[in-house]
């Protein structure tokens, strides 16, 4: 009866402390997260993962429920639930102490706990991300696993203690990936204890575990398993397990029992580092009496197991990611040990001396509460005072946003956002730029007509210097709100890129290539952004210029020149300044409305109409990583005026009336189809994440009899051209500043579509995303025409798809069949010499590497070269499946005159897809060899191989017939 007084008191104890935080409950979004899920299940939602991270479970927000029935959704009540859960995980660690030292035992670990260290007692009171319901389910599955391995009577080994052991790891699975702390040993005793693991009864585990887990399962199956794809991502370790270990004891120890701060990792006093003492003495004590059997008693037995948690979790921290990610809050789980090893530790005392005992005893109890004092707001005026703050501005921000019914607003710290939804009782929506963890706001933001941005510092808009356009501004402190944007009222023409003619300050020769609307290829820098370089296009003839467009495939974000200038001109001599350098931000105007950032991004430039024929872009960034990559330019006339008719509500008719049930459009009408359809017709979702994740969105073009497209009129008929281009007829109707697009029949050219996915969308328009399947198609187009006799036409097709893939053996073939059906024999000659070039080596040098990579030879532009010139050579491969994933480099030595120089580059470099693989296909690359000057004449003898770009490993070379030394294999000589 005594020990369940002392229990109750305890526990009295702990609620008693924990109250003095609950005084001031600040809510970060962290904890708002699950405040504004659990309004959702209140309404009806169930949601079975913590919005936006998958390895967390929703079960915080249900247990939140009845005290936001009870007392309303407030921070008070949010963290009241969690302080609730607290007190259950005391009982729990009473009764594990209980089974494992006694009564004593469990009550000085219940102390412990209920009057424990300030980092226990804040996690206690925060809704922040399951860690108290981890430590109730971890501590459970431990008191579990103890009744399996050390039973007391017949019944601790029956099938209901298997059963609930797997269904309480199980649920911790849900619940969030820190369980695996608590499985891990229980795993270990098991193959430990083979005569508990091959009992019948251990099905009941495996059982258990999958009941348990079932929500988890049931959210992956529906979410392309995005919660392995988190848990098994790469962290690169840049620590080794020494210094992990290091870092567990000298740090993360530290601050788990109160001696350092959380916030900074400082000593809360002069000192307090004394206390660390007892607990590597109580711990070499747990240790020593665990491994020598001190404690005889039955009712001891299990030390072991808790010594193994807590070494295995020290281990597992180490070499898994938690620790590389230096989120000190994954030391939670410790307090399933460390309450044990004090208790035994401070008993062990108290066996030898009561009153040295007490003594220790009693400094712990007043060292957690006087760093409770330190930290708790309550005792602080000054904190005190910040919180009223926060909550007087806030109220007033939202006072102001309800009187100019600003109800959609943007974000960028993501510590508010939350945070705000949840005090604003979603009444007024904020939703992040960019990464927003709950799909609903997204949408809620990206159809709303007339958006606001919300920043706490003068972060200003300079970027609508160069997209033009307007916006008003007003400031409630100390919070500043950006609204009202107007795009420029002007209407714009795409200009055709052919006949455009580019350079840059560096690798001009491949500037070209942001004209040819490929996603394969792309102009870089070649080196690091610096001030001053520059790109530069004349556009063949004079212009009423307007806008600028650069895209970039979505990885490539940082290749971005983000502080530019810009000038036009008229002779390419005398150059007007249009805007000055400005450092811009990740800003574009999609239809009548501004948009942050998305995956696929694209620098936007507008301005007043400016007579011009040559434009020049300057960047001024200055780093020591990123080149400066531009993947494609458009460029636009200023056409006057923009109509004051929209359109965009007929075409959400004609969308109905046609039974569309995909179209591809910008991301304005993107998100205005999805409102009106309610999600019914299949859209490009919008990607705002910076990594890629398991649902990564294809913006490849699905073909069908249903699809449409639709743009904006400045850029309908190049799209309109490029479709026809490739033998594809759509109907085109304008409405208003829109033009949808759609097939009026699908006959069997339309079906071939079906086949080849090698467009992708952009938004405005579409590029070519894979060339090789681009000719593919063309070339069935050509054999359609030449069934029907009609050579001409087929004719075209196959320049067309050689245009797009000179390397296509068969079409080539089919090619010069043509022309002498034609008889333009000497064009049939011509072509055949360029079959030569394109797809067979002048040297056959036949090697065969492992991964199913042959080499087949190679072609010099020149036998004899002189020190200090340039040769090139083209090089020919064939693969027999793709390595885009694991793409190796090739080495190439030219030795001769005791000197070596190299001409290394990565395989294909040049080809991002590599697939699909063609008959009798060679892949040739263009090289580069620079001869240096020093280099004496003679004979050079040139050798290659293949080698891992990470490592540095040669790859083997499974058979050739040539001279081969360490995977190093002699193909021919180079004369100077």
């Amino acid at each position: 009866m005594k020990t369940k007084i002392y229990l109750v008191l305890i526990i009295l104890l702990g609620f008693f402390l924990r109250g003095f935080f609950l005084l001031t409950p600040h809510v970060d979004s962290d904890q708002a997260v699950f405040g504004l899920m659990a309004m959702h299940i209140m309404k009806g939602e169930i949601p079975l993962i913590q919005w936006g991270f998958p390895y967390m479970a929703s079960g915080e927000s249900f247990f939140a429920v009845p005290f936001f029935w009870i007392f309303g959704p407030t921070p008070f009540s949010l963290n009241l639930s969690i302080a609730v859960q607290s007190i259950i995980f005391i009982v729990l660690i009473y009764f594990l102490g209980r089974r494992m030292g006694g009564s004593r035992i469990g009550l000085l670990a219940a102390l412990y706990t209920a009057a424990g260290p300030i980092y226990l007692m804040e996690h206690c009171v925060l809704a922040r991300g399951a860690y108290i319901e981890t430590l109730i389910l971890g501590t459970l599955s431990l008191w579990m696993a103890h009744r399996i391995f050390y039973p007391y009577k017949k019944g601790d080994r029956g099938w209901i203690s298997y059963f609930v052991l797997g269904l309480v790891c199980g649920i911790g699975l849900w619940f969030h990936f820190l369980i695996i702390f608590f499985i891990a040993p229980t795993g270990l005793f098991f193959l430990l204890k083979p005569r508990t693991l091959f009992r019948k009864t251990f099905l009941w585990v495996v059982l258990g575990f999958f009941l348990g887990s079932a929500p988890f399962w049931v959210h992956n199956f529906d979410h392309h398993f995005e919660s392995l794809v988190y848990l098994f991502r790469h962290e690169e370790k840049h620590h080794t397990l020494w210094q992990g270990f290091k870092f567990c004891f000298t740090t993360g120890l530290p601050i788990v029992v109160g001696i350092l701060k959380n916030s900074d990792q400082t000593p809360y006093f002069k000192g307090v580092s004394l206390f660390l003492i007892p607990y590597f003495i109580f711990l070499i004590q747990f240790i020593y009496q665990s491994v020598s059997s001190f404690w005889g008693q039955k009712k001891m037995n299990g030390a072991t197991f808790i010594l193994a948690f807590f070494f295995l979790y020290l281990f597992i921290i180490d070499e898994t990611q938690y620790l590389e990610m230096n989120t000190r809050r994954y030391f939670v789980p410790m307090f399933a040990a460390l309450p044990l090893l004090w208790a035994f530790g401070i008993n062990s005392f108290i066996k030898k001396s009561r009153v040295l005992g007490g003594i220790l005893l009693g400094a712990f109890m007043v060292f957690h509460l006087y760093t409770l004092y330190l930290d708790a707001d309550v005792f602080h005026p000054e904190y005190k005072t910040v919180y009223e703050n926060e909550k007087k501005n806030e109220r007033a921000l939202f006072e102001y946003l309800e009187k100019k019914n600003l109800r959609h607003l943007y974000y960028q710290n993501y510590w508010l956002g939350f945070r705000l939804n949840f005090f604003s009782q979603e009444k007024i929506v904020f939703s992040q730029e960019q990464c927003e963890r709950y799909t609903p706001y997204q949408k809620a933001l990206e159809a709303s007509d007339h958006p606001a941005w919300l920043e706490r510092g003068n972060h200003g808009f300079d970027t609508l210097k160069v997209i033009g356009g307007s916006y008003e501004r007003e400031d409630v402190n100390p919070f500043h709100i950006y609204y009202q944007f107007h795009e420029p009222p002007r209407a714009y023409c795409q200009i055709d890129p052919e006949g455009i003619i580019g350079q840059a300050s560096c690798h001009s020769e491949d500037i070209e290539k942001v004209l040819d609307r490929s996603l394969g290829t792309a102009w870089t820098s070649g080196s690091p952004k610096t001030p001053g370089m520059w790109i530069q296009f004349d556009l063949g003839q004079i212009y009423k210029l307007g806008m600028l467009r650069l895209w970039n495939k979505g990885q490539y974000f940082h290749n971005i020149a983000r502080e530019v200038s810009l000038e036009t001109s008229l002779d390419g001599v005398h150059w007007t300044e249009v805007f000055p350098r400005t450092l811009t931000d990740f800003f574009y105007w999609s239809g009548p409305r501004l948009y942050y950032w998305e995956f696929n991004y694209r620098l936007e430039a507008r301005w007043g109409p400016a007579r011009a024929r040559f434009l020049r872009l300057k960047q001024y960034e200055n780093e020591n990583l990123n080149s400066w990559m531009i993947h494609e330019a458009y460029f636009y006339e200023d056409v006057g005026e923009r109509l004051s008719r929209d359109g965009q509500e007929d075409v959400l008719q004609a969308i109905h009336d046609l039974g569309l049930t995909k179209v591809y459009a910008d991301r304005w009408m993107n998100a205005k189809i999805r409102e009106a359809t309610g999600g019914k017709v299949e859209t490009i979702e919008p990607f705002i994440y910076p990594t890629s994740y398991a649902g990564f969105p294809d913006r490849r073009v699905r073909w069908g009899p249903k699809v449409g497209f639709v743009l904006e009129d400045s850029d309908a008929n190049l799209f309109e051209g490029m479709m026809k281009e490739d033998g594809i007829g759509l109907v085109r109707e304008a409405y208003g500043r829109w033009v949808l697009f759609y097939f009026e029949s699908w006959g069997k050219s339309e079906s071939m579509l079906d086949q080849h996915l090698s467009w992708w969308w952009i938004g405005f328009g579409v590029v070519r995303a894979n060339t090789k399947l681009h000719s593919e198609y063309l070339k069935n187009l050509g054999i359609q025409e030449e069934k029907g006799e009609r050579w001409e036409e087929a004719l075209k097709f196959y320049q067309k798809a050689l245009r797009f893939y000179p390397h296509y053996l068969e079409v080539h073939r089919r090619l010069i069949e043509m022309l002498k059906k034609l008889r333009r024999n000497d064009q049939a000659e011509k072509e055949l010499k360029i079959l030569l070039e394109q797809t067979q080596p002048q040297h056959l040098c036949p090697i065969q590497f492992e991964k199913g990579i042959t080499f087949l030879g190679y072609r010099l532009n020149a036998e004899e070269v002189k020190s200090g010139a340039r040769v090139k050579i083209f090089y020919f491969w064939k693969l027999e499946r793709d390595v885009s994933r694991e793409r190796p480099n090739v080495f190439v030595h030219v030795e001769g005159q005791g000197k070596l120089f190299q001409g290394d580059h990565t395989l294909l470099s040049w080809q991002d897809e590599v697939g699909p693989f063609l008959e009798d296909e060679a892949l040739r690359e263009e090289e580069e060899l620079i001869i240096p000057a020093d280099i004496s004449p003679g004979e050079y003898r040139i050798s290659l191989g293949l080698f891992n770009p990470h490592t540095g490993k040669r790859w083997k070379v499974q058979q050739t017939n040539l001279e081969n030394k360490k995977n190093k294999v002699s193909i021919g000589t180079l004369k100077l």
